[in-house]
This record gives structure tokens, C-alpha cells and sequence, in this order.
């Protein structure tokens, strides 16, 4: 209920403010074939709950493309979701923006044109990482750096927008916010009262003279928060991710990512990313994700920035920034032929344009691999199961990689020309031994279709032991189950922990990582695959008055007759295990309190009480707390309210 409340506060005190995102950044990209009057402007908004639709963004006459998913990223604290689109613009451009009924933003551009006074050509305006919204406490001084970078490598600076050079509307600068321009580098000094707050920047690229060479929006929110917690007790993240760092990714390969997180006040609620269309965000528990980006053929920019952190209740850790480089890989010489076949690809390379090229040092990724290499072409068979091809999963084709480079001992110096050739089949379906058939991949809505998760806390008979004019319960039957239209679906229980207090800063697990502490609980034997259940023993020296449960599940899929769901507690999810079957996302559910004391009446002897069911509907993110749930249709409700 505290947190119920402490939601409802930060919405009531946003009410003025709901048509205004959570956070905003703009790509931008000069197009020469307009002699850069004209450009492709890239937006990453992050909206408030309920996500908004994109429609209305683009018109018919435009070069417009909307990024549509199903399950957008999104995040439970305090209730976002990531929209983004590019569409060619002027380059000098402003513009207020309506996504949905319940978010408008204003963009400004000054994108010249200019020539660039080093590299003579066009200039190329500065990129921006958008982090998550940001969050902080009364009283607890925080600093945010931005994660900035520029293709031409000029100097960039950040400043507040300029209401009246047109650049914001309604964006003063908060006096509890001190920004240090030079680094893009913002200081909250904790002297603001609970509220959402919003900061309008502008980022400027400078190279030889002191006048900008272009300027592109950033807009943040800054939730405030209430907090009884020392200043020093954010979340620390348990991963090397090195804040600014850029990343090379040639066509059709996976850049991958772990991060991990530790809190020793309260639990780690969720990881939460803000990064280029389909980023993929994978979790076996709260405190960790693996974060993923497969390049395909796309119109993104050059560089794209990923951004993550990890909330608390009322904690939330450093973000971190990397930044992916879609560098253009060498061009294949005329004449080069790749063929893609059921079971493999085959290389036909001509050699007449690689004459400074030592053939004798090409390799596969397994270098073990035969390359052939006559008087006029070099010719390579490799299979999709063999030469360390890879299998990049995008959810509508597979991806079969490899990669033809030179090979040079480490400790050998030279100015010879070296190769890289990235090879790629795209397949659309899946091809199995024997006759094709078709396996499709289908987003977890289909398959699953609407999630509803549920904790039922039930009584066993006999439970209960007398003390004077009450009962104390000793022992609980707690069931999680989660329903779903795909019959087949099996639970599976990852962690659950049981508290004294809602914020679970002290719990005693029950399940971890899958393994029971049978010290205190044993499995009920279930009949169904959707419903697991545990006989909790509470200890006789137990005082308390009241329990907490806490639950992280996710439902899965074989796909064959042969494969099966994994067994958390001996096995750990690798890449076989997520071919052959399907998972959920993370739910995460939570019981309200669950009294232990029940009044007896006299002459009663046999006590109960009724279930008690917590539900939570499948969230838009990796994981979700029932009462955030909660909050967000109550929100729905208020905004219906308020709005009408």
C-alpha cells in the first residue's frame, strides 16, 4: 500500500506535466544527395504508461518509417516504453510531435547544411545516448554523465534548451540542477521535493572555429523520490560494462552484453535498456540480464548507443552507455558469388582485385577449415553446422555467419594489406533432415497469448497452533500458477523468497535459482504443468505477525517431442535449450501481507482462511511487480478521469 501511495503521489504531482516524455534524443543524418538541406532525423522517445501507439507520425508524402514491435522495451519504474521512427526532415527543423492520446514532444534541429572545416564534406551533427528515466532522492546529491560521440571527432558540448531562441517550450532550467557543459556531465544537488522533473539539453559539435556546427535536442526526466535510505546504497554493478565505449559490428553479427547487479538494501526489481530498435533484453532472474543486437539490413545510423541500469524500490544504479559502430565492411570484387544451400554456403571469390593480399594466410573462423585457391578464384563449401559458422536467431529468418579473413601471428609487425570478409546466408524458415518444413517464430503473444500469473496462499489441515485466544499459523501452501492459451506450457520457477516487511530488504529464500531449500518447504505433488506448489514450514521461535512472498516465473515450450523444459536447479540455459524450446519473459509476483495470526472463536477448533489470490497480467517488460501493475491500470483510470 506504501508504494501504492507513493506512485499515485508522483502521478497526481505529473498530472500537470503528462504530455511530455520521460525522455527523448535525436539521430541525426545529413542525406548529400539533398547537399545536406535535408535529413534523416532518428527518434527515441521514451513514453509514460500506457505505451502509445506510432500511428499519425508518418504522412502519406513522406520518408517515413515507423520501428513496430509488439512488445516494446519498456520499464515498470516509473512506468515507460521506448517508441522510435526516423523520418527526412529540413535540417533546420522544429516541431511539436503527438505520439498516442498522452505524450507530445518538441523537437529542434539545426543541422546546417555546413561543410565540416577539416574533412570537407558534410557535417556530421553529434550523437547522444538516451539513458532510462533517471531517478533520485530528497537530499542525496547524484551525478549523471551522458554518453556523447562524434563521427568527425569534434568537441562536443551540451547546454540547457533556449525557450527563447525556440528551441523548448516551457523548459527553464531547475535551480537544483547544475549541468557542466564540457563533459554533457548534470549534478542533482538533492534539494528538490518528490516530484518528476524535466531537463531540456542541447548538444553542439565545435571543431576549429568557437561558433557550433550543428545542434540536436536531448530531453531526461528526473523522478525524485522519498527515501530512508543512506545516499551511498544505489545498486553496483557486478559486470565490467565500460561506460562510453564503442563496439565494431560487421553485417550480420550479434553484439552481446552481461550485466549484473547487487544491492545490499533492497532487492533488484529490474534491469532496464534503452538501445536500437529489436535490442533484445534476456533474464533468468531480477539482478541480471543479456543484452543482444543482431545487424541485419537496416536505415539506422552509424552509431547506435545501448544504455542500461538496474532498479530498486527506491534505489536505481549508475547507467552505463556502449555505443555499436555499423562500420562499412571492404566491398566483395566483381564477380564474387556466395550461394546459399539447404545445408551450406559455398564462396566463389575471384583473385585478379586481391593481388596485395597473401592468400596462403586466409582463413575460416575455424581455422581448421578447407580453403581451395587456384590461378583465378579462391573456393570455400562451408557448412552451417561446421568452420565456426554462427546462427544468429532474428525471430523472422536465421542467420548463418562466417567470416574469410587473413590470419598473422600475433607477434608479426606489418604494413601488409589484410582481408576481412563477412559471409551471411538469411534463411526464413528452418530446414530439418528428410522432407522442409517450415518451424516460424512467432512473437510470445501468439504463442503464449495473454499471460496471467497468480499466487494462491492456501492452509493445509491441520495448520495451526493454539496460543491462548488466537491461533498461530505454522504452516502455508503457496502455489504459483500461471495460465495461458498454449495448452502444452510448463511452469518454471526460478526464485521465491518469503519476507516479514513489503520492501524485502531482510527475506528467507525458498527457491534460488531453481533449487528448493527443503530445510523449510517440500514440493506438493501437482497434477498439472501450469501449477506448482510448496508446504512452507514456519519456524515454532517465528514471532512474526505477517509474511511476504515473492515470486519469479516463466512459462516455456518444448518444441519437439524429445526436447524438454530445464531443470534450474542442475542445468543452466545454453544455446541448445533456447533452440529447442520457448520461453516467457521474467514475471515477477508479489502476495500482499499474509496474516498469521487468526482470532479463534470459542468452541472452534478447526481454523481456516480463504485463498488469497495475487494476480499480474503479462507486462510489456522482462519483469514486473504485481503492484506496479496495479498502479498502472489505476493510472489508466485517474488519467480517464482527469482527462474527461
Amino acid at each position: 500500500m506504501t508504494i501504492l501511495l507513493q506512485g499515485l503521489t508522483l502521478f497526481l504531482l505529473g498530472l500537470s506535466c503528462e504530455a511530455t516524455s520521460l525522455g527523448m534524443s535525436v539521430s541525426v543524418v545529413p542525406l548529400e544527395e539533398s547537399e545536406g538541406s535535408m535529413v534523416r532525423a532518428h527518434f527515441t522517445v521514451l513514453a509514460p504508461l500506457p505505451c502509445p501507439s506510432l500511428s499519425g507520425l508518418c504522412a502519406n508524402a513522406e520518408e517515413c518509417f515507423l520501428h513496430v514491435t509488439s512488445t516494446p522495451t519498456s520499464g515498470m519504474i516509473p512506468g515507460w516504453c521506448v517508441r522510435q521512427w526516423y523520418k527526412v526532415v529540413p535540417s533546420q527543423y522544429s516541431q511539436t510531435i503527438t505520439l498516442g492520446s498522452n505524450t507530445e514532444i518538441f523537437a529542434f534541429i539545426n543541422a546546417g547544411p555546413s561543410i565540416h572545416e577539416i574533412t570537407g564534406n558534410f557535417n556530421r551533427p553529434p550523437f547522444v545516448a538516451l539513458p532510462p528515466p533517471l531517478r533520485g532522492r530528497e537530499n542525496c546529491p547524484q551525478h549523471f554523465t551522458l554518453s556523447v560521440r562524434d563521427l568527425d571527432r569534434d568537441t562536443v558540448q551540451c547546454r540547457f534548451a533556449d525557450g527563447d531562441q525556440g528551441e523548448c517550450v516551457d523548459c527553464a532550467p531547475h535551480p537544483f540542477i547544475e549541468l557542466d557543459g564540457d563533459n554533457c556531465a548534470l549534478t542533482f544537488n538533492g534539494n528538490a521535493s518528490a516530484g518528476q522533473y524535466f531537463i531540456f539539453l542541447i548538444a553542439e559539435d565545435l571543431s576549429v572555429s568557437p561558433e557550433p556546427l550543428s545542434a540536436v535536442p536531448v530531453q531526461l526526466s528526473l523522478t525524485v523520490e522519498a527515501s530512508s535510505t543512506r545516499c551511498s546504497e544505489e545498486p553496483l554493478a557486478n559486470d565490467n560494462l565500460e561506460h562510453t565505449s564503442v563496439q565494431r559490428i560487421l553485417p550480420f553479427t550479434e553484439a552481446t552484453f552481461e550485466v549484473s547487479y547487487m544491492s545490499m538494501t533492497e532487492n533488484i526489481q529490474e534491469v532496464v535498456v534503452v538501445g536500437p530498435p529489436e535490442v533484445r533484453i534476456s533474464s533468468s532472474q531480477s539482478s541480471a540480464a543479456t543484452i543482444s543486437w543482431i545487424r541485419t539490413l537496416n536505415m539506422l545510423p552509424r552509431l547506435l548507443s545501448i544504455c542500461v541500469t538496474a532498479n530498486t524500490e527506491s534505489l536505481q544504479s549508475e547507467f552505463r552507455c556502449v555505443w555499436l559502430d555499423q562500420d562499412t565492411p571492404i566491398s566483395p570484387p566483381p564477380g564474387t558469388e556466395l550461394l546459399c544451400n539447404n545445408t551450406e554456403m559455398t564462396l566463389v571469390l575471384p583473385i585478379t582485385s586481391l593481388s596485395s593480399i597473401n592468400l596462403t594466410q586466409l582463413q575460416l573462423n575455424d581455422p581448421a577449415c578447407p580453403i581451395s585457391v587456384n590461378d583465378t578464384h579462391i573456393t570455400a563449401e562451408i557448412p552451417f553446422d561446421g568452420c565456426g559458422t554462427e546462427t544468429l536467431n532474428t525471430n523472422s529468418e536465421l542467420i548463418f555467419t562466417n567470416t574469410l579473413r587473413s590470419a598473422l601471428p600475433t607477434t608479426v609487425i606489418t604494413r601488409q594489406q589484410l582481408l576481412m570478409f563477412p559471409l551471411a546466408c538469411r534463411l526464413p524458415q528452418i530446414l530439418a533432415t528428410g522432407p522442409p518444413y517450415n518451424v516460424s517464430l512467432p512473437s510470445e503473444l501468439e504463442v503464449f497469448g495473454e499471460v496471467e500469473v497468480r499466487i494462491i496462499i492456501t492452509l493445509p489441515e491441520p495448520a495451526t497452533r493454539l496460543q491462548r485466544q488466537t491461533a498461530m499459523i505454522d504452516m502455508l501452501d503457496v502455489t504459483v500458477t500461471a495460465d495461458s492459451l498454449a495448452q502444452d506450457a510448463q511452469l518454471v520457477v526460478s526464485n521465491c523468497i518469503m519476507s516479514e516487511t513489503a520492501d524485502f530488504a531482510q527475506f528467507v529464500p525458498i527457491v534460488e535459482r531453481g533449487c528448493l531449500d527443503t530445510s523449510m518447504a517440500i514440493q506438493v505433488i501437482s497434477t498439472t504443468s501450469n501449477s506448482i506448489t510448496y508446504r512452507i514450514e514456519l519456524s515454532n521461535e517465528n514471532e512474526a505477525q505477517s509474511v511476504f512472498f515473492r515470486c519469479s516465473i516463466n512459462l516455456c515450450i518444448p518444441l519437439s517431442a524429445s526436447a524438454t523444459c530445464p531443470n534450474l536447479c542442475n542445468a543452466t540455459l545454453n544455446e541448445t535449450m533456447l533452440v529447442t524450446t520457448l520461453f516467457t519473459r521474467v514475471f515477477i509476483v508479489t502476495t500482499d501481507r499474509i496474516d498469521l495470526v487468526v482470532p479463534i472463536p470459542e468452541q472452534v477448533v478447526n481454523i481456516t482462511i480463504p485463498p488469497i489470490n495475487i494476480t499480474a497480467h503479462a507486462p510489456e517488460r522482462a519483469s514486473a511487480l504485481a503492484a506496479g501493475m496495479i498502479l498502472a491500470t489505476i493510472s489508466v483510470v485517474l488519467q480517464h478521469f482527469f482527462l474527461n
